[in-house]
């Protein structure tokens, strides 16, 4: 068998030829498409092989697929739409640590959505902050030739060598939440330095005065970076005098669900100290929905009361319909720059769009019990 394709995946092989006999009309819309026993045959691999390319087809809308009839060119009105922007078989991979109801769910829908209305399919890699699952997750998806990538980079104070070609291959590619300093690629995420002033202006509003900074380690990640900015732009502004005793940080290995209950009570016996340590403080500026519910923990088992001891005003917080949010805080407008995200790719992939866009957004400020 002919093996001029070098390293190409063979359920890959298998969906492009399909593909081709699509688009070149030798399968139209209704005809059915070879079994998995047959494309098994066929390119010389098992049965799991040949499924895993059906599927991919499927699930990108090109073929149909029914139990114990077979699988077929997909509809008339759902080829098309797809011919005619030429998007038959295209895919975006995108890259997050994690995703939950607090930050990530919104921008994982935005992204979906505008994927499902351009006609992408899409495929998501889980890193969970760790660079070196980052690495793999951009060398599978670059070995599954997806023709566009989104990706929310890990913490860290170097760029991971892998993120860096993505970059310098000129991809199809958009970061989004957290800027890699120094790189020429598109970028779309809050306006945090505005946003956290907006956040620290309301504490400063509603009278206070010692206002403590709380973050988890900052590691060069300008989201956090951009927040201490504001912060101190904030105070500035208000003539309010800056006090970095102040500050602290915690260990935020919880945030993506690695957390023992050892480093949980650390974090919170360091927070009591730090505010036992620090009376005067009055409210809490928080980079995070965690750093804001450590923060309240320590301050009940002192004694303390939220909001009239210790007013507390934090980026992100789950939020329902039938309660009234447990902290004020900056809510960021995750589906919109998931789809913001996507726009920009599909229109660099598509030969019109920047490679260094950048698109910041603001954020909202949400009343809620901690203020």
């Amino acid at each position: 068998m002919n093996n001029d394709q070098g390293a190409q995946p063979m359920y890959r092989r298998i969906y492009d030829s399909i593909l081709a006999d699509i688009s070149s009309g030798r399968l139209l819309p209704g005809d059915r498409v070879p079994s998995e026993k047959e494309l098994s045959s066929r390119f010389s691999v098992s049965r799991i092989t040949s499924k895993h390319a059906l599927e991919l087809l499927a699930g990108n809308k090109i073929i149909e697929r029914f139990p114990g009839k077979g699988s077929f060119v997909a509809r008339p009105e759902i080829a098309a739409k797809r011919a005619d922007i030429g998007l038959l078989g295209k895919n975006i991979g995108l890259i997050m640590p994690d995703f939950s109801e607090t930050f990530g769910l919104g921008l994982l829908f935005g992204i979906e959505d505008r994927c499902r209305e351009l006609g992408y399919g899409l495929i998501l890699c889980r890193t969970l902050d760790r660079p070196e699952l980052e690495e793999k997750a951009i060398k599978h998806l670059s070995q599954m030739n997806v023709d566009g990538i989104i990706v929310l980079p890990v913490h860290g104070e170097n760029y991971n060598p892998s993120v860096l070609r993505l970059v310098l291959e000129h991809r199809p590619m958009s970061f989004v939440d957290r800027r890699l300093r120094g790189l020429a690629a598109s970028f779309v995420g809050t306006n945090n330095t505005e946003a956290a002033k907006i956040g620290v202006s309301h504490l400063i509003d509603i009278g206070r005065q010692r206002i403590a900074f709380v973050s988890g380690p900052i590691k060069d990640t300008s989201a956090i970076e951009e927040r201490r900015e504001g912060f101190v732009e904030a105070l500035a502004e208000h003539g309010l005098p800056l006090d970095t005793d102040l500050w602290t940080t915690y260990v935020d290995s919880f945030r993506y669900g690695t957390i023992s209950c050892e480093q949980a009570e650390a974090n919170l016996s360091q927070m009591r100290e730090y505010l036992s340590a620090h009376p005067d403080i009055d409210a809490v500026f928080s980079v995070e929905y965690e750093g804001a519910l450590l923060v309240r923990e320590a301050a009940r088992s002192l004694g303390l009361k939220v909001p009239e001891d210790i007013a507390i005003v934090c980026f992100d917080c789950p939020t329902n319909c039938y309660l009234p949010p447990s902290f004020t805080h900056l809510k960021q407008r995750e589906y919109e720059i998931g789809q913001k995200a996507l726009d920009i790719v599909h229109a660099q992939i598509l030969g019109n769009g920047q490679e260094n866009s950048k698109v910041y957004i603001p954020a909202d400020l949400i009343r809620g019990q901690s203020t």
